[in-house]
């Protein structure tokens, strides 16, 4: 099975990013398909929206389920084991 398994994302928090470091997190991912960058945008779109402040960019929480799916889709679509061992906000968060 492509994607990450429920218990691998089990003590995964979501996600609170903006578009530009959700586009950096994952377009290693997406080996410059265009479907797959299509992806991020949707995954972007999906997420909700966070409170900021006047002038701050956008940021929206990604939750763990959201980005599961799109891992799976990503690596269904694309025909290869998208595992990505260790998908935990610590190893995604921006930095």
């Amino acid at each position: 099975m492509s994607g990450i398994s429920k218990r691998d994302m089990a003590n995964t928090k979501p996600l609170i990013v903006t578009k530009d470091q959700l586009d950096t997190l994952l377009s290693r991912y997406t080996l410059g398909w265009k479907w797959a960058d299509d992806a991020i945008l949707e995954l972007w779109h999906n997420g909700t929206p966070i409170p900021q402040p006047w002038g701050r960019l956008p940021r929206k929480m990604i939750l763990p389920s959201q980005l599961r799916v799109w891992v799976h889709d990503v690596g269904t679509r694309g025909g290869f084991d998208i595992r990505i061992m260790g998908l935990t906000t610590a190893s995604l968060s921006p930095r």
